[in-house]
C-alpha cells in the first residue's frame, strides 16, 4: 500500500507540469470624458507591469458617439512599448454603433495575447472611423499572472573584505539560471574600521560589465556602521530589475563616504523568479508547491501511515 501511494505521487507530479497561474486586472488611467475629434486621433497612457503576465483584453466601460449619429463608429485599443504609441504588440478594434452619452455601453477589445515582464507599456486607444468618440469610465486591462517564487545566490564578496577609501569597490560577477527580478541586496555585517561616531555611505549596484560601469539599478545605506563587535546587517532595497537566465551580471559593493569600511559574513543576492513546474495544492500557506516538496509531504505522510 505505501509503494502504491509512492507510485501515485510520483506519476502525478510527472503529468502535473503545469504552471501556477492567476487572474487579475489594473486600471488603465484613460482621462475620463477623453474626445477624440477626428479618425485617427489617439491617446496614449503608460501602465508598470512588476512581473510576468499574459494581457487578455481591455475593457472600456463606457463609448459614445458625441454626434449621436447612426453610423457605425470603429474604434481601436492596442498595447504599445513606446510612449508615442508606434511600435503596436497587440491590438483590436471593435466597430459598433456606440450611441449616445445617456446610452452608451461597455465594449471589450478582445486582442491577440500578449507576454509582458518587467517594465512599462502603453495602452493606446484610437479612434479609425466614425469620429468623434467619446470615452467615460474607469476602463481596466485584463491579464494573467503566474506565480513568483522568492530565492537567493551567495554572491562572494570575501570575509572581512576592507575598503579603505571612499571610491573604493568589490565587483563580484554571478549568473541566474532563470529569468529573474532581483529585488535586494543583503550584508550579513558591515563595520566601520575606525570606530568613529560618523556616518557611513555604502551603495550596492547590479552592472552588466565587469568594471562596473555599466549600472542598471543601485541604492545608498547611510548609517554609522558601529565597530566589528557591535557590526549590523543592512539590506540594500534597490529598484527591482529584470535579469535575463544564463548571463553574467557584477554586484558592485561601493563605500561612498565614511571610509574605511569593512564587510564581514556571508552576503546574498534576493530576486523573484516564476518556478518551471509548479502545481496548485493546498500542502503550504500560498498554495503553490512543487514536486519536490509533494514528495517530501508524501514521504511524511507515509511515515505518519505506518501502520497498513
Amino acid at each position: 500500500m505505501k509503494n502504491l501511494k509512492s507510485i501515485l505521487v510520483l506519476l502525478f507530479c510527472a503529468a502535473a507540469f503545469v504552471q501556477a497561474y492567476y487572474e487579475s486586472n489594473c486600471i488603465i488611467e484613460v482621462p475620463n470624458g477623453q474626445i477624440h475629434w477626428g479618425n485617427g486621433d489617439y491617446d496614449v497612457v503608460a501602465f508598470s507591469v512588476d512581473g510576468f503576465i499574459t494581457a487578455e483584453y481591455v475593457v472600456m466601460q463606457c463609448l459614445d458617439d458625441n454626434t449621436n449619429d447612426s453610423s457605425d463608429e470603429t474604434y481601436e485599443v492596442a498595447i504599445t512599448s513606446d510612449s508615442a504609441g508606434a511600435n503596436v504588440l497587440t491590438s483590436a478594434q471593435v466597430t459598433e454603433n456606440f450611441g449616445n452619452t445617456g446610452d452608451c455601453d461597455s465594449y471589450t477589445f478582445d486582442f491577440p495575447d500578449v507576454e509582458l515582464d518587467f517594465g512599462t507599456y502603453y495602452i493606446r486607444t484610437k479612434t479609425i472611423s466614425g469620429a468623434p468618440v467619446r470615452s467615460w469610465g474607469v476602463d481596466r486591462l485584463y491579464y494573467t499572472g503566474k506565480t513568483l517564487r522568492s530565492d537567493s545566490a551567495l554572491i562572494n564578496v570575501p570575509n572581512g573584505q576592507l575598503y579603505w577609501n571612499n571610491g573604493d569597490s568589490h565587483i563580484a560577477s554571478f549568473t541566474l539560471n532563470q529569468q529573474s527580478i532581483a529585488t535586494n541586496f543583503y550584508m550579513a555585517c558591515l563595520d566601520d574600521n575606525n570606530n568613529d561616531s560618523g556616518i557611513e555611505v555604502f551603495e550596492a549596484a547590479i552592472t552588466t560589465d565587469s568594471k562596473g560601469s555599466n549600472v542598471i539599478t543601485s541604492v545608498q545605506v547611510s548609517e554609522d556602521f558601529g565597530n566589528t563587535a557591535g557590526c549590523d546587517s543592512y539590506d540594500f532595497d534597490f529598484p527591482d530589475v529584470l535579469l535575463e537566465a544564463d548571463t553574467t551580471y557584477y554586484l558592485r559593493t561601493k563605500v561612498i563616504s565614511g571610509a574605511p569600511v569593512r564587510s564581514w559574513g556571508k552576503d546574498y543576492l534576493w530576486f523573484m523568479y516564476q518556478p518551471p513546474h509548479t502545481i496548485s495544492s493546498d500542502f503550504n500557506k500560498d498554495g503553490i508547491v512543487n514536486c519536490e516538496d509533494l514528495m517530501m509531504f508524501s514521504q511524511d505522510w507515509l511515515a505518519e501511515e505506518a501502520w497498513y
